[in-house]
């Protein structure tokens, strides 16, 4: 199969519907290098009971949890924000952003942490090669001689649907390894995925409850904005061969 491909099979199949893999998440895992939310894909038919997946979701959330507090540098995490701002801080995107551009950029991710999560975006996806003054900025950068500013305090609508595209990866993991998303309406069982990923943020200290879970994953569709430059970037293979698609039956 061509290095393209398998992007363009996704991208006419995709209707953004939870069959298909989340877009963002697949893109964001690319950039982030290693990353261990996608545990229920490794399982290889196992099966977990409901106690042995409380504790696996609890590892993978404690873990990211201390990314999103800004307590790991991983640019897995950040490059969730960095994604949905590149196209804010570079308007000419998809095209080639213009000197101009990368030049004021670069002056404002002195100050700015939204401007510095998209530079480092745009030199991950390598544009760096194009524009010498972002070349050097990812040069020092690297080196540490670029202090990354801090990230804004007070409530943050891209921070919390960091953490609910959090909570939905594992729900949807979760379904991945034979746990429903919700719970079955006729016994009320408490061994949905929603129970798990509740039960899982209460033990360390972000108390949810079910309910609280459940809307989270009703509202799936919904969290984030999905960046035209996204598109855009399957399109013309920038990322390279994106994960295994993985068909699932409808969700509830």
């Amino acid at each position: 199969r061509g290095p393209g491909q398998g992007a363009n099979r996704m991208l006419e199949k995709n209707t953004m519907s939870d069959q298909q893999p989340d877009l963002l998440e697949l893109i964001a895992q690319r950039i982030g290098a290693k990353d261990d939310r996608a545990w229920a894909e490794r399982l290889d038919g196992a099966e977990l009971t409901r106690q042995e997946a409380v504790g696996k979701v609890t590892e993978i959330l404690r873990e990211q949890l201390v990314r999103l507090s800004g307590g790991s540098k991983s640019l897995g995490m950040n490059g969730f924000l960095g994604l949905l701002w590149v196209e804010e801080a570079f308007p000419s995107l998809p095209s080639l952003p213009t000197k101009d551009e990368v030049e004021i950029a670069i002056e404002q991710s002195n100050t700015d942490y939204k401007t510095f999560q998209a530079l480092r975006i745009l030199a991950r996806l390598e544009y760096s090669e194009i524009y010498p003054a972002l070349k050097t900025w990812e040069k020092d950068l690297i080196s540490g001689l670029k202090i990354e500013p801090r990230m804004p305090k007070g409530p943050s609508t891209f921070r919390d649907a960091q953490r609910n595209m959090l909570l939905v990866s594992q729900v949807r993991q979760l379904r991945i390894a034979g746990f429903k998303p919700t719970r079955n309406e006729v016994t009320s069982s408490h061994t949905s995925g929603c129970d798990i990923v509740a039960e899982a943020m209460t033990e360390i200290g972000h108390t949810m409850t079910y309910a609280a879970v459940e809307a989270v994953w009703k509202k799936r569709d919904t969290i984030i904005p999905r960046p035209k430059l996204l598109v855009a970037l399957l399109q013309k293979s920038v990322l390279g061969a994106l994960p295994s698609q993985i068909d699932n039956p409808s969700e509830k």
